[in-house]
């Protein structure tokens, strides 16, 4: 009996990594009052002695490094911008001195205007009603399923069947 308890208490406290979705970092810039702010991923197979450096570019420019240190954290203002440029950032994972991964690259065009959001600009006459993230593809970024207003999703349009919802507008 002692023995099925500790094997019951040893698999009770392991975490499986099966069923986990695969994502990428994640990688969004978006200009703030300070300058650029980053945020990224940290990812459930990481290592805990992982570490980021962030590299940025100009235009057609090479990568340079911006963080002198390799950060701990996910997430880095990079101060030194200037309004009217724009700037693409990547994020590159180490382990040590060993290169193990990297973001996606991500542009923003520094306005001198911050907004606390990323715009999402629509195709056509459109209005979202609901906004799902999830990823869809399986190419480890989230995609945008968007609802529209008065749109129907149930294949069964029989006359009375369904009747729009007054409260979500």
């Amino acid at each position: 009996m002692l023995g099925l308890m500790l094997i019951t208490a040893t698999m009770m406290g392991t975490t499986s990594l099966t069923g986990m979705e695969k994502l990428g970092r994640g990688l969004v810039a978006i200009e703030c009052e300070r300058g650029v702010f980053l945020s990224w991923r940290l990812l459930a197979t990481d290592p805990e002695n992982v570490r980021f450096r962030i590299f940025r570019r100009e235009g057609d420019s090479s990568w340079k490094p911006i963080t002198n240190e390799p950060l701990t954290v996910t997430n880095f203002t990079d101060t030194k911008v200037e309004r009217g440029k724009t700037y693409r950032y990547q994020v590159r994972v180490f382990v040590g001195n060993s290169e193990i991964g990297r973001s996606k690259e991500v542009a923003v065009t520094v306005t001198g205007n911050p907004k606390p959001y990323i715009a999402i600009s629509l195709q056509g006459e459109y209005r979202a009603q609901k906004v799902a993230i999830a990823d869809l593809d399986g190419d480890g970024e989230f995609d945008f399923v968007i609802k529209q207003p008065n749109f129907n999703v149930d294949p069964y349009q029989a006359p009375g069947y369904w009747k729009p919802s007054p409260d979500t507008y």
